[in-house]
């Protein structure tokens, strides 16, 4: 498991939905992050135990209305 800081630049807290473009790589714990004003909070992703490979996975950070808000490049080699 691997935690990224986020933080919340926004004057009010905010809630954060985040997936990833490849789950069956790259999962998020805890896809449903509430963080208060100007504050950081840990996105912490799980790794799938996988064959030897290569990849580009991108986690989503979302607003409530599922609007994107921030988009993050996670590289993933094992092997």
């Amino acid at each position: 498991m691997q935690r990224i800081s986020y933080t919340n630049e926004w004057d009010t807290p905010r809630v954060f939905l985040i997936r990833t473009s490849h789950p069956q790589l790259v999962k998020v714990t805890e896809p449903r992050v509430e963080i208060p004003p100007h504050a950081s909070a840990f996105v912490r992703l799980w790794f799938a135990p996988a064959e030897p490979t290569s990849a580009d996975v991108l986690v989503f950070i979302n607003n409530e209305s599922d609007q994107n808000e921030e988009c993050l490049l996670v590289r993933v080699r094992v092997g």
